[in-house]
């Protein structure tokens, strides 16, 4: 579970964002990252040429508004 943070609303219900979100959420389920830090220096599974920083970043200029990413937890079955 990934907290993912924006400035409105309807940066919130926008398709690309919720995608970041899960591509996220995706990402920390795979590798287990210890903290944010690490997480956003993570080559992004999909991709391994961006960092997640990078995947932020570049959804940040696509968007137009700034996104960050929260807290976030790794549940284990």
């Amino acid at each position: 579970m990934v907290t993912l943070l924006c400035e409105t609303d309807f940066v919130a219900m926008n398709e690309d964002f919720k995608k970041l979100g899960n591509d996220v959420a995706m990402h920390i389920a795979s590798t287990n990252p210890e903290n944010k830090d690490a997480l956003l220096s993570m080559p992004f599974i999909k991709d391994p040429s961006l960092t997640i920083a990078e995947l932020v970043k570049n959804e940040i200029l696509k968007i137009g508004e700034n996104i960050a990413v929260g807290e976030f937890v790794r549940f284990e079955i």
